[in-house]
């Protein structure tokens, strides 16, 4: 019994990335930024070709975890490795995505993005 939240956590987390899975075979794009937390690695789910999601802001599709958002101070190198070497980005790396809406929330934790180059922040030249 003791081991049931784990299994919970699981399919939670499991859940969210069919569903992932789920809205790219429905919503095809040519690539997707990530930074994701969990125990589901996304490389070994159906979806278009991944990169973890860098420092600074960028156009294109952006899937995030609602914990990573949150926290606005963790991120990942590696989209794919489930124990990756830390990206240790500044406090607030995420928030020039603050002023945007996600296109869609999958499952009940991963905020997706479309960022275009209108989108991006503006800085003075």
């Amino acid at each position: 019994m003791a081991d049931a939240p784990h299994h919970e956590h699981c399919d939670v987390v499991e859940l969210g990335g069919l569903a992932l899975e789920a809205y790219f075979k429905e919503h095809p794009v040519p690539s997707l930024y990530l930074q994701l937390q969990g125990t589901v690695n996304p490389c070994r789910l159906q979806l278009p070709p991944v990169s973890a999601l860098p420092l600074t802001p960028v156009t294109g599709w952006i899937a995030i975890s609602e914990r990573v958002y949150r926290l606005n101070r963790v991120g990942r190198t590696d989209p794919c490795a489930l124990t990756p070497a830390q990206l240790n980005p500044p406090t607030g790396w995420l928030d020039w995505l603050q002023p945007l809406t996600p296109v869609a929330t999958i499952g009940k934790t991963i905020r997706l993005y479309h960022v275009t180059e209108q989108d991006l922040p503006r800085t003075m030249p």
